[in-house]
């Protein structure tokens, strides 16, 4: 299997409808089962540790997060892309400042993460490495799926 960082050199150079493509196809479907992934492993640690304040400070923060990037998932694939695609007017401002405000919340979701990874001995090491594998796979792809859209298709 071609690497993931090959994989979006490839794609840097696709034309703008194959670039949109394989952003819905690669990254927003890769991204949706993980997160759905994710939350299942939370779910199982928020069930077996329902006293852990960070555990479920984790879940609270991850649940918003989830709904904000699914939405915007569907804007994207609703309503930014045809735009895109017709050559109508973008606010690309409000996009970036959307994908900032994605990022900052990934990364305090990874914050609290390093935090329950520390407190590694109150919860089970298997639910813990699950939920930071899930996670880090997620983060990767979330920086590739955005420099796909903010370095390239967005500056075309």
């Amino acid at each position: 299997m071609q690497s993931l960082a090959k994989s979006t050199r490839n794609a840097a150079t696709l034309d703008t409808d194959a670039l949109i493509q394989y952003i819905i196809d690669r990254h927003h479907q890769r991204e949706r089962l993980i997160l759905t992934q994710l939350e299942d492993t939370i779910l199982q640690a928020c069930e077996k540790y329902p006293n852990n304040a960070l555990l479920l400070s984790f879940y609270q923060k991850f649940i918003g997060v989830h709904q904000e990037l699914l939405n915007h998932f569907e804007l994207e694939e609703h309503d930014l892309y045809p735009k895109i695609l017709h050559g109508e007017k973008v606010e690309w401002e409000k996009l970036t400042q959307e994908h900032i405000a994605l990022v900052n919340s990934v990364q305090q979701l990874s914050e609290l993460l390093t935090r329950i990874k520390q407190e590694n001995n109150k919860i089970s090491s298997d639910l813990v490495r699950k939920m930071v594998e899930n996670f880090e796979n997620f983060t990767i792809d979330v920086h590739h799926h955005m420099f796909l859209e903010n370095m390239v298709l967005f500056k075309r």
